[in-house]
């Protein structure tokens, strides 16, 4: 997973795993409301879900 996050509040990145029936990369999107200010972290939570010819999953 290699999250990008702006100011404004968008997190995007891309995620690609190397266990399961997941072959590829998937492309993440989100927002975020916490400060980004240098020294500044955020806590973040997801749920990565794809559906692909290997079927539909959803793990959060």
């Amino acid at each position: 997973m290699h999250p990008e996050v702006d100011p404004e509040g968008t997190i995007s990145g891309k995620y690609v795993t190397a266990v399961g029936h997941t072959p590829g990369t998937y492309l993440l999107t989100g927002l975020h409301d916490g400060p980004t200010s240098p020294g500044n972290g955020i806590a973040l939570g997801w749920t990565v879900a794809w559906r692909n010819e290997h079927g539909t999953r959803a793990i959060g």
